[in-house]
């Protein structure tokens, strides 16, 4: 569902309000086949063991079929975004009073978020049942030493 920049439904301002585009794109929605097919191309040719977790096919259900769709079908709305959010997370978030955040996912596991950090390059640390403060902290002061030791050296 595209938002606004304070996470409100582009689809409750007057100016979206009968513009199909700016609703909600419902998760069984596959209009966005042809972006997905894109992307499950891409994807096998650049980073093949990520489209394999998912056996070997974005479908057009999914998150960025459907943004890149938007964009495809109705750039004002695209444009118009400030962010993107599951209608299954904003209903939440809105009842906890959380809403005003711009952007967040529960559909994310570790392990995607792991991918993700290996695929840009960035570090990650993750905070789980086991975490140690004692532990945490150093291992935020071991990546840092990493980082700027890697830089120089790149420089």
């Amino acid at each position: 569902m595209p938002v606004d920049r304070h996470n409100r439904p582009l689809a409750l301002d007057r100016r979206w309000r009968r513009n199909l585009a700016a609703q909600c794109w419902l998760w069984k929605d596959p209009t966005g086949w042809c972006e997905a097919a894109r992307i499950t191309a891409l994807a096998a040719q650049l980073r093949a063991r990520f489209i394999a977790r998912c056996g070997n096919t974005y479908s057009s259900e999914w998150w960025w079929s459907k943004i890149w769709h938007c964009l495809a079908v109705a750039p004002d709305v695209f444009a118009a975004a400030w962010s993107w959010v599951e209608l299954a997370d904003w209903v939440p978030a809105v009842l906890a009073g959380g809403a005003h955040h711009t952007g967040f996912s529960h559909g994310v596991t570790a392990e995607m978020l792991e991918d993700f950090a290996d695929i840009a390059g960035v570090a990650l640390v993750r905070i789980d049942a086991g975490t140690r403060l004692a532990d945490f902290q150093q291992t935020l002061r071991t990546n840092e030493v990493y980082y700027y030791l890697a830089q120089g050296l790149r420089g």
